[in-house]
């Protein structure tokens, strides 16, 4: 079985960094996420929709303004994981540039404007 999730990215060309957790990019864990979940922050955040994937760029903005669509062959490569109470959360592991290699589509998150 292969999955087709969908990451936030920050441009309409993913790069490495995107795939980079943020563990190896050396960032420290926030103080709020608990000890018993330390080992998420190794991960990459991903979704089974691109609208859930939206709504949480539209909370968090400075994650990206891009969704990349990412089908992942079922070889071993990688290892994924429904984490988080967040609807639809994956969390995935595995070689940034090889994560990279499966982005098969980015289009731009759609924003739309607030009702008045």
């Amino acid at each position: 079985m292969s999955w087709l999730l969908y990451r936030i990215v920050r441009a309409v060309v993913a790069t490495v960094e995107d795939f980079t957790s943020n563990a190896a990019k050396g960032k420290p864990i926030p103080q709020n996420l608990p000890p018993d979940l330390h080992w998420l922050w190794d991960g990459l955040s991903m979704y089974e929709t691109v609208q859930q994937a939206e709504r949480s760029a539209s909370r968090n903005p400075r994650l990206g303004a891009f969704v990349a669509a990412v089908k992942l062959p079922d070889d071993g490569r990688f290892h994924v994981l429904r984490t988080t109470a967040s609807e639809g959360h994956h969390t995935v592991w595995g070689i940034p540039g090889e994560l990279l290699q499966c982005v098969i589509h980015i289009q731009p998150i759609s924003r739309v404007p607030p009702l008045r």
